[in-house]
């Protein structure tokens, strides 16, 4: 699979996370650590995530890939326990 295949997943899955969060992922200014003004849980994040990976036939290096890229980019930041 191409690495624009597996990008393109990448930003299915923020637009989706976003779009729970009611804000449009594609619309929002991206400046300096913009992500870190919206909350999300771990699970809720990670049933979005494991829902649009499911509906593509990947790897498991692939789906190590985007799970890794996910957590690592713009996700949401955690709720302080």
């Amino acid at each position: 699979m191409r690495k624009d295949k597996l990008y393109s997943i990448l930003l299915e899955i923020y637009r989706e996370v976003y779009k729970k969060l009611a804000v449009d992922f594609d619309a929002v200014d991206k400046g300096d650590n913009w992500f870190l003004n919206y909350t999300m849980s771990e699970i809720e994040q990670f049933d979005i995530l494991s829902k649009v990976i499911s509906k593509y036939k990947l790897t498991r290096v692939e789906k190590t890939i985007i799970k890794s890229n996910y957590i690592l980019g713009c996700s949401p930041k955690l709720p302080i326990k």
